[in-house]
Order: structure tokens, then sequence, then C-alpha cells
């Protein structure tokens, strides 16, 4: 068990790490003439490709059911919205700034777990809530006041209320549970590209980058 906890710790830190660079390719594309909403699109659909040769080296079968298809929707909306006022957020305060205070919804997931579910509280988790709290207040306190921009934050907050939100459907869906983490991730991908497709007549217009090198 002790090495099971290790590699989920190894791996959620390996994914917090990497989910920590988007901005890293996200703005050189911005400064292109690209806008999030077709930087997400174009990276929701390189991401199938790739997801379905994993499923395809682990013998994972496509199949889907009605009764999943209908939560994979909620959840691909819930991950494409999170992912939307994210790199939006980039467009109005440090992207440093932002990717830090996205980890604020391991505090609302533990919030709303214990009063919405009823999980039991540790004191370990309030512990881990007071210091990941203090950590975020020094974090708003240190910054220039220029630094910082009400929308990039409520931008943010979105980002990171809708990303909880999906991390407990994930969790108190037997259903969701019972798919493996690839084929779910695949549908989740699916779904999200329709959202930001459908969002294309809504104002959020397709932009391209003419550089070949922004491409990779």
């Amino acid at each position: 068990m002790a090495l099971k906890n290790f590699k989920g710790y190894l791996l959620a830190a390996v994914a917090a790490a990497a989910y920590g660079t988007n901005p890293v390719f996200a703005i050189p594309l911005y400064e292109h003439g690209m806008n999030p909403n077709s930087v997400l699109l174009f990276r929701y659909l390189i991401g199938l490709p790739i997801l379905a040769c994993i499923m395809k080296a682990r013998n994972i079968s496509s199949a889907i059911n009605r009764e999943e298809i209908l939560k994979v929707v909620i959840l691909g909306f819930l991950m494409a919205l999170s992912s939307l006022t994210l790199f939006e957020s980039h467009k109005y305060m440090n992207s440093g700034i932002a990717s830090t205070l996205l980890f604020v919804y391991p505090i609302m997931v533990a919030v709303l777990m214990i009063f919405l579910f009823h999980e039991k509280f540790k004191i370990s988790v309030g512990l881990f809530l007071v210091i990941m709290s203090f950590g975020l207040y020094l974090l708003m306190n240190t910054q220039g006041a220029g630094s910082l921009s009400l929308t990039g934050i409520l931008l943010v907050m979105v980002s990171a209320g809708t990303y909880a939100v999906y991390i407990i459907l994930v969790n108190v869906s037997k259903t969701i549970r019972e798919i493996p983490t690839t084929k779910l991730l695949f549908y989740v991908l699916t779904a999200g590209i329709f959202f930001y497709i459908c969002l294309i007549p809504l104002g959020f217009e397709m932009t391209l980058t003419d550089r070949g090198a922004d491409w990779w």
C-alpha cells in the first residue's frame, strides 16, 4: 500500500507540473494571433489520436453506453470550461500567478465533499487546507497591485470551481469510476471539442497561426 500511495503522489506531482507548463506554450500562440478557444480546440484535437493509440496498446474497448454518454458529456463541458477560463485569465494577469491560484481547487474539492457528501473531516485535511490558504494569501499580498486583475482572478476561480466539480463527479459516480481513465479522458476531450466548436458562432472566432513552428 505504501508503494501504491507513493506512486499516486508521484503521478499527481508530475500531472501538476505538466499542467503548469500550459502558459509556456499558449502565450506565444496568443502573440502570433491565436485566441484561447482556438488553442484549446487544436490542443484537444491533437490529444485524441494520442489517447486512441494508448487505448489500442492497452486493449481498452472504445464502446460506451447511453448512461455513460450523458455523464461524460457533462464532464467534457466542465473540463472545457475550466480550460477556457484558465487560458482566458492569462490575457489579464501574470500566467504564473494564474496557474498558482488555480490550485485553490483542492480546497474547493475538500470543502464540497465535506458539506455536500458528508465526507469525514480529518485533521490532516484541515491542516492541508490551512497551509494552502495561507500560501495563497501570501501570494496575493506579495505581488504588486498591478500584477493582479479582478477579471483574471474571477476567471481562475471559475476554472478552479469547474475543475473541482469535475473531480467530485468523477469520484462520486460509480458509472464514471468504472470507465478506464484513458477511455474517460478520450471522450471528455471529444465532448470538449464540440464545446469549443459551438463557441465559434457565438463570438469566439477561429484563429490560426501561419508559423509552422507554432503547430509543434
